[in-house]
């Protein structure tokens, strides 16, 4: 099964990549994305936690999880990039596909789409300075991508995120060209 999926990138081998159940553990659910559910994940070593992004059906999205891989694994150096922890493969089990797991940054206060709702739900709304906080990070983060010759295509509320720090990261590339 796994030198089958080699047969279908150029960019992912595979069969090399490690199980992440060996060094992670899945913790709780905490969105849902376009191509997969993401989880809050720890590293069973260090105690790190992370956002795992779980990806099913990977014959159907081979370029989708090559793209974010690229993405992530090329420009997570950027501060409104998250950073990257590493690509997983869970090989199949017991009738269930195999699945790609990857580990980024995990920016716990949420969505700004999540914070304007929450904000909206108590009366009030966001404050010019922060929106414009907003958009200045989400920019600098197109201008890197841009500079390195890639195109976001799905910037929305939902796609920009803000971590424990307050800092904004730009998220999901699978739409990525």
């Amino acid at each position: 099964m796994l030198s089958i999926l080699d047969q279908y990138s150029q960019v992912i081998k595979f069969s090399e990549l490690p199980d992440p159940r060996t060094s992670w553990e899945l913790q709780r659910l905490i969105g849902e994305g376009t191509y997969g559910e993401i989880h809050q994940a720890i590293h069973k070593e260090s105690g790190e936690v992370v956002a795992m992004k779980v990806l099913e059906s990977i014959h159907e999205m081979i370029e989708e999880i090559e793209e974010e891989y690229q993405v992530l694994r090329d420009q997570g150096n950027h501060p409104n990039i998250p950073r990257f922890h590493g690509i997983y493969l869970k090989p199949p089990t017991n009738g269930i596909d195999a699945e790609v797991w990857i580990a980024m940054e995990l920016c716990g206060r949420g969505s700004v789409t999540h914070l304007a709702r929450e904000l909206i739900g108590q009366g009030r709304f966001m404050e010019e300075d922060l929106i414009a906080h907003i958009l200045r990070e989400t920019l600098k983060a197109l201008h890197h991508l841009h500079k390195n010759h890639v195109i976001h295509r799905d910037v929305k509320g939902h796609n920009i995120l803000i971590n424990d720090q307050g800092q904004i990261k730009l998220i999901d590339y699978g739409r990525s060209t």
